[in-house]
């Protein structure tokens, strides 16, 4: 089974724990993405965490209706006003 779909498992079965393997299956390599584009692995950091926060608040579950879920997760917090 691919981890994008244990994840997906995971927050059908309870959103708290699926949220802590979301995250820590992506914060590194989300950070290492936005430092591409701010040029600072702290501020990246930040931004990631910003980001990590506004998606717990939010619960945008629609992002997890299609198969591409992870694209659309990088994509969507790689944007300005993510």
């Amino acid at each position: 089974m691919k981890n994008s779909e244990r994840i997906l498992l995971q927050f059908k079965d309870d959103e708290q724990k699926g949220f802590r393997l979301l995250y820590d299956s992506f914060y590194d390599s989300l950070v290492l993405f936005a430092t591409q584009f701010i040029g600072e692995a702290e501020e990246a950091a930040d931004i990631v965490q910003e980001c990590f926060v506004d998606f717990w608040v939010n619960r945008p579950l629609s992002f997890f209706s299609g198969k591409a879920w992870v694209s659309e997760l990088f994509t969507k917090y790689s944007s300005p006003g993510g």
